[in-house]
C-alpha cells in the first residue's frame, strides 16, 4: 500500500481506477484552499499471474489549469505454482493376491506461475505408478494413477511422494493403504459325475 498526496487547490476532487488489482481510498473529497490530503492506494495481487501490470490513478478536480492529473501505477507479481490435490489419501480396500487395484488423484496448479512436479515416487513395492514428472500451466491439472498389487494376505501401507516447485509444499506425501486377500477357489464334490442310461 502506498499513499499519494493530493496537491493543493484541487477542489473538489475524484479519482478513477479500472483494474481490480488496485484501489484507492477515499474515492472523492473536497479540499479547502491551501489544504492537502492523502489518498491510500492499495495493490492486491490475489489471483494474478506472474508478470508486470501497469495502469494510472486519474485525479480529476476543478483546477482550470490541470483538471485531470494522471499518476502512473505499476505492479510486479512474482508468481509461484501452487499444488492442489483432489485426494489427500488413497485407500484401495481389499484386492485379491495376484490381482491389482487402481486409484487416481488429480494434481492441479492453483498458483500464478507454472508448477513443476519433478518426481513421482513410492516407498513400497506393492504400490507403483506409470506417471513420471510433469509440468502444469496455471489452472491445469494432471491425473496420477497408482496401482496396488498385493503379493500376500494382510494389510499394506505406503506413501506416494510428489516433489514440486510449490514453495509452500516442496514435498507432498499421500498415504496409501490396501489389503491383500486370498482369491476364492471353486471346488466340486464329487469331482466328476457319470450316469448309465439303459434303453427302454
Amino acid at each position: 500500500q502506498a499513499a499519494g498526496e493530493i496537491l493543493k487547490h484541487r477542489i473538489p476532487y475524484a479519482h478513477g481506477l479500472s483494474p481490480r488489482w488496485i484501489s484507492a481510498d477515499p474515492a472523492a473529497g473536497v479540499l479547502p484552499a491551501g489544504a492537502a490530503a492523502a489518498i491510500a492506494v492499495t495493490f492486491d495481487a490475489t489471483g494474478l499471474s506472474a508478470g508486470t501490470y501497469a495502469t494510472g490513478v486519474v485525479i480529476r478536480g476543478n483546477d482550470p489549469q490541470r483538471p485531470e492529473v494522471l499518476v502512473p501505477a505499476r505492479l510486479h507479481v512474482d508468481g509461484a505454482g501452487e499444488a492442489t490435490l483432489s485426494e489427500e489419501k488413497l485407500d484401495f480396500g481389499g484386492v485379491f493376491i495376484g490381482g491389482s487395484g487402481v486409484r487416481s488423484l488429480t494434481v492441479s496448479n492453483s498458483g500464478t506461475d507454472i508448477l513443476e512436479v519433478s518426481e513421482v515416487s513410492l516407498d513400497h513395492p506393492a504400490f507403483t505408478s506409470d506417471t513420471t514428472g510433469f509440468i502444469l500451466g496455471v489452472g491445469a491439472g494432471r491425473n496420477v494413477r497408482i496401482i496396488f498389487r498385493p503379493d500376500r494376505e494382510g494389510p499394506f501401507q505406503g506413501t506416494l511422494v510428489l516433489r514440486t516447485s510449490d514453495p509452500a509444499r516442496p514435498l507432498i506425501g499421500v498415504p496409501l493403504a490396501g489389503s491383500g486377500r486370498e482369491a476364492p477357489m471353486v471346488g466340486t464334490r464329487p469331482a466328476s459325475l457319470s450316469a448309465i442310461v439303459s434303453p427302454v
